[in-house]
């Protein structure tokens, strides 16, 4: 069990965990080709790194319409949910203490972006298990049956629930029972997700980045016809950074990447963050450092921006 963080520390560890991952060894996925008008996503974490950086300058975290304007360029074929989930991570990290709200927004951007029910279901889970990472869950068996618990109560259609659960149990049956990965993806859905085989990486060594971000590269190399398997190692890292911080986040796994210059960059957008989420300012830049208090400690502002 893991001692207790301060939110700026999971913040931090997230961003950093995302971009981290997004650059480890994989080759690009493969695109379809573009239509007039059209952008192709590339790095999703470069996506998702921009629209945070828009939220939290403009306070504009109640309309959806930002996110969906940010998205909507991205051709149809490019919209798998591993991307999107990827891409609306600063809604999962803002309203991580406001899951009503979270679930509206990402279930508002979802429907505009045209995700099945599955998919949305999936896009849910997910930042449910970021939301939990971020407020201190130190117990990491405990959050697939968590996951499932509030998926049940927030899915109305019984289909994409069914199919959903059918993995999420495996995974937990796996982990309950110490299977390998390999006994995992034979038990589930095929092709399992990739936001499955990013929680799988995770829970199985839910403090080593280096490791888990090694078995997510294998394991996004051995399914190149599964176009979001490159997106596994950048969901793989933030889930690792949302639960382990920035301080479990060891400096030889930062070193074998390029993201060494960018640090500065990152620790001070999730400074910015948590300055938005408290409601000390209102866009702008940080004029001093910010006060660092433990999970549920410092409370997010009451005034309008947060109602």
């Amino acid at each position: 069990m893991l001692p207790q963080f301060s939110l700026l520390s999971h913040f931090q560890g997230c961003l950093l965990g995302l971009v981290v991952g997004s650059q480890w060894s994989h080759p690009p996925a493969a695109t379809p080709p573009l239509a007039d008008g059209e952008v192709c996503p590339g790095d999703w974490s470069e996506i998702a790194i921009d629209l945070l950086q828009t939220l939290t300058r403009s306070h504009q975290w109640q309309s959806p319409a930002v996110t969906v304007n940010r998205l909507s360029p991205v051709p149809v074929p490019h919209r798998q949910v591993s991307g999107l989930a990827i891409a609306t991570l600063p809604l999962a990290l803002y309203f991580h203490d406001d899951l009503p709200r979270q679930q509206h927004l990402l279930q508002e951007v979802s429907t505009d972006l045209g995700l099945d029910a599955v998919s949305q279901t999936w896009l849910l889970g997910f930042a449910y298990v970021i939301a939990q990472a971020v407020k201190g869950q130190r117990e990491p068996d405990r959050l697939i049956p968590q996951t499932l618990a509030y998926l049940r109560l927030h899915t109305p259609d019984p289909a994409s629930l069914a199919a959903v659960n059918t993995t999420l149990t495996a995974i937990s049956t796996a982990q309950a029972e110490a299977y390998s990965l390999t006994q995992l993806l034979t038990t589930g859905l095929e092709p399992t997700p990739a936001i499955a085989i990013a929680l799988t990486c995770f829970l199985q060594t839910p403090t080593d980045l280096r490791l888990a971000l090694s078995r997510a590269t294998r394991w996004s190399l051995a399914q190149p016809q599964q176009q979001d398997a490159a997106t596994i190692p950048a969901l793989t890292g933030a889930l690792i950074g949302a639960y382990a911080t920035v301080a479990g986040l060891p400096p030889s796994t930062l070193l074998a990447t390029p993201v060494v210059p960018r640090v500065p960059t990152l620790i001070a957008l999730a400074d910015e963050l948590l300055a938005s989420w408290s409601g000390l300012y209102a866009g702008g830049a940080i004029a001093q450092p910010l006060p660092v208090a433990a999970p549920w400690v410092m409370r997010p502002s009451t005034s309008s921006h947060r109602k």
